[in-house]
Formats: structure tokens, sequence, C-alpha cells
């Protein structure tokens, strides 16, 4: 076997309701990149509706799928020497499950697990505090139409004989979960800090303090140079006089510009009444009918399959430029593909420091000010949410913090 013939492994994790072409970018950049020095397993075996089935269900095929791509790999004259995943929204939690179950099977003491990396992925759940009607809605709606993925995600679900929530299980540090990700080389999250809401930026980025929401429109964001959806720095806004002017004139022109979207909200309004309840039948009638269809499929594959590791994960307390693979260069390009509308845009700055590849850990663990700590709070989170970011924080991350506030046209590849 030539050095040649050794390769790394990448894999590739979609989120709730998707499939294997929402990484396509991600795929078809790393491949044009590194060529035939890496493998993407652009993983398929969880697409759509079997999203709903729990993240310990699709753990377990993620797990077998990767299993089987590292044999016929191996089989093939093509060595897996290191593995690194990419885990998008849902996809990031169903990695880290898929971790803990290749981890008791014995692959990483043939196969060095190198990078662990989420976009948007919710590690400490997404049930918001009950604070206000929509965040009443969005948890009951979560918790009860996508199925055992939505009480999983809500951590209102019983797993294992600690029967604590599984997103609290893949956090226990006695659990062969936090175990087996402890031994990749590198963790990281990226997070919105804004107008996200399905996925707020404390749980993609294990924070527990309010910087951003509470804060909102009232924050200067400094953004990296070359990756622009990279927050460098961030704190609270000085205004001077001439800045309140023109602040002033900014919000004059706005309104004027207003009357068109005034007339459209209107129209809405009156429609709605007739749109929006259909709407809403259309919609939860086919999420609800999903939800029970996986229910029954997960219920058959639980007495009739034999699946000795979820048991096993219950009761066990066991404990060269390749080697850049997955660098920040390629990923944050990868973040600039699609940005999200802003609510309120803040002021924005651009980095201007050059950064070369060993130059990058600006990135990482971006602090607020003094004086923004100083104002900010807790949130007023759930006890089994707090003890998720207390279990995560003893591993080291590195957490980046993204704003997206440009519309454009994503770049689409087949």
């Amino acid at each position: 076997m030539t050095e040649s013939d050794s390769i790394s492994l990448v894999v590739l994790s979609h989120g709730l309701w998707g499939n294997k072409g929402h990484m396509n970018y991600i795929k078809n950049q790393l491949i044009q990149r590194y060529k035939n020095s890496i493998y993407v397993l652009n993983m398929d075996i969880n697409e759509s509706k079997f999203t709903y089935d729990g993240i310990d269900v699709c753990g377990e095929r993620a797990a077998i799928q990767i299993q089987k791509t590292i044999k016929r790999l191996n089989n093939a004259n093509k060595k897996v020497v290191k593995i690194s995943m990419i885990g998008y929204s849902l996809g990031g939690l169903i990695l880290r499950y898929a971790i803990g179950v290749l981890g008791e099977k014995g692959v990483f003491e043939d196969v060095i697990p190198d990078y662990f990396i989420t976009f948007a992925t919710p590690h400490m759940g997404v049930r918001l505090p009950d604070k206000g009607f929509f965040s009443k809605i969005f948890n009951f709606t979560t918790s009860k139409f996508i199925s055992r993925s939505g009480e999983q995600l809500q951590l209102r679900d019983k797993f294992g004989k600690k029967e604590k929530p599984l997103i609290q299980t893949l956090s226990d540090p006695d659990d062969i979960y936090f175990k087996h990700l402890a031994r990749f080389n590198t963790r990281r999250s990226y997070a919105n800090i804004a107008n996200d809401r399905t996925v707020p930026y404390w749980t993609s980025g294990i924070e527990l303090m309010d910087y951003f929401h509470e804060n909102k429109g009232k924050l200067d964001i400094t953004l990296d140079e070359t990756y622009i959806s990279i927050v460098t720095a961030f704190d609270l806004k000085t205004r001077s006089k001439d800045t309140l002017s023109k602040e002033d004139t900014a919000k004059s022109k706005k309104t004027k510009k207003r009357i068109k979207p005034i007339l459209f909200r209107c129209a809405f309004y009156i429609l709605s009444p007739i749109l929006v309840p259909v709407f809403l039948v259309i919609a939860f009638t086919t999420i609800s009918i999903q939800g029970l269809i996986s229910r029954f499929r997960v219920s058959k594959l639980l007495k009739f399959q034999q699946r000795p590791l979820i048991n096993q994960a219950e009761s066990d307390n066991h404990s060269s430029s390749n080697d850049e693979l997955i660098e920040s260069n390629l990923l944050t390009d990868a973040l600039d593909v699609i940005n999200i509308p802003g609510e309120e845009t803040p002021d924005i700055s651009k980095d201007t420091h050059s950064h070369t590849l060993d130059d990058r850990t600006h990135y990482y663990e971006v602090s607020p000010s003094p004086a923004l700590k100083e104002i900010s709070k807790q949130l007023n989170l759930d006890e089994s949410i707090c003890t998720t970011y207390k279990n995560l924080r003893l591993l080291e991350w590195e957490r980046v913090w993204v704003y997206l506030n440009k519309v454009f046209t994503p770049l689409r590849t087949e």
C-alpha cells in the first residue's frame, strides 16, 4: 500500500426535511480542492420524511452507511486513515449520535477522528424560553408535529437507563457519545447571530448569555474582510451627533419607501382570513401524517430489529496539506453561498487584517466587550438545557459567530 492510497473520508449530513442536494456545494468545493486525496460521503440514508424518525434512529443508519463506505473504500485499495464530519442543522446531532456508535464499534482505532464541524446545529435543542406567543406556539408545534425528532429537539423525551432527554445524554461526559466526540482533533460550530428563529445562536453556538437578541439594532458588528459573513468583533454602538443625524435621514428615506410594502400588507391582511387557515390545514395535515407514518415505522424498527448498540449506549460506561483538511478558508467560503435578509441591520465594518491559514484563531471564541458583557443577561433556559451547555463546554470548541445579512441568489450545483 503506497502513501498515495491513503485517503481522508469526509461525511456530510443534511438537516431536517433535507436531502443530500443541500450539501452539494460543500461536496463539490471539497472535491475541487482536495481531489483524490479525499472521499466525500454525502449521506442519503436519512432524506426527507426519514428525518422525523429520531436522532437515535437516524444516527444508527448514518453509522451503518459510514462503516459500509469505509469497508468498501478499503477493499478498493483506498485506505481510510482519517475521518471528518460536517453536519448542517439536525445533521450535526445525527452525526454526534453516530460518532458514539462508531466509537463503540472500534472504528476510531483504525481511522483517526479529525474534524467535526456543524452549521446551525441545535446542540442544546430548540426549546425556546416561554416568554411570548411565538415561543409557545413554536415549542408546541415542534414537539407535537415532528414525531420523535421534534420531541427530542424539545428535550421532552426520555432516553436510556437514566431516562434523560437524548440531547442531554449526547452531552453526558460519562456516556459514549461525549467520550468519542472528545477524540476528534477539532470541534467547530458555526452559529448565525441573527434572524434564525428555528435554530437561535445560543443553541448552535453553545452559549447561555444573551448578547444579540435583546441588543438587536444596538450593536456594531465587525466582519472579516475576506469571508464577509464571519464576525471578528461585536460591541455596543457609540453614537455621535453626526451619526444620529445620518440615522434620522436614513429612517426618513425608509419611510418614503414603505408605501408599496404597506399596500401589500393591507392586501395580505384582507386575504389572510381565507388563505392562512387553508395553508395551516394543508401544512399541519401533511406534517401530522408524516409524523404518524414515522412513529409507525420506528415502532416496527424497535420491535423487530435487533439494535444492540442502542442498548449498549444506555448501559455502557467504558470509556502534510491533507492534515489541514477542511480548514477555515474552505468552509467560510461555503457560508457565503446563502444569506438571510436582516431584520435590523447593525453597523458593519470590515476587519482589514490579512490572514494566513495559520492565523485564523481570531474567528474562534470572539468575546463581547466588557461594556456589552455588563448589560447582557443569561437566557432563561430549562435546567436540562443548562446541563447540556455545561457538559458541552467541558470540551474545547472553536465557536464561530456568523452574520448573514445580504440577499442574493445562492449558487446551485447539481
